[in-house]
């Protein structure tokens, strides 16, 4: 957990979700730096403009994501508070295990969670690891028949796994 900061490199339009106008005359960058984090987002954009980005991705920011700023120049501050670009304050996991009250809850947040990073991003899904587990576990046929029973959708699961790259 924490901050990386980088000069010059932005995801400019992408991920805004609070443009805080005249930030200097209110905050500083800690108190910035406490918003991402309670809300859960992923990076601070500030520069030589009247305003500061905080930006939310459903992944883990990292320098390699961004391009270079054309035409202004900026500081980008990149938390790493785990999760998908998710602090403390903000995660689906955090919420549903406090306030639904255990492990099973937590597990099911959880895999929320990762399945809407996962839907975004293109990473395989929980149900389709599942099937790949099961798959190596006991072998093909039964392998496909776990996958459609947790994909819930019968022999079309089974049909669409088996063209997976994974394999």
């Amino acid at each position: 957990m924490g901050w990386s900061v980088h000069q010059n490199i932005d995801m400019s339009n992408q991920g805004d979700k609070e443009i805080i106008h005249s930030w200097r005359m209110k905050h500083s960058i800690e108190d910035l730096k406490r918003i991402v984090d309670q809300k859960g987002y992923s990076a601070i954009s500030v520069g030589n403009f009247d305003f500061a980005a905080l930006k939310k991705f459903p992944y883990q920011l990292t320098a390699g994501h961004c391009k270079p700023s054309r035409g202004y120049t900026n500081t980008l501050y990149i938390y790493s508070g785990g999760g998908s670009g998710g602090g403390s304050g903000g995660g689906y996991a955090v919420a549903a295990a406090g306030g639904a009250g255990g492990a099973a809850a937590g597990w099911k947040a959880a895999q929320l969670a990762y399945n809407i990073g996962a839907t975004a991003t293109g990473a395989p899904t929980t149900s389709h690891l599942a099937y790949h587990a099961a798959e190596f576990a006991v072998g093909e046929a039964v392998g496909a028949a776990v996958a459609a029973e947790a994909a819930g959708g019968g022999a079309a699961a089974a049909v669409a796994s088996g063209a997976c790259s994974i394999q």
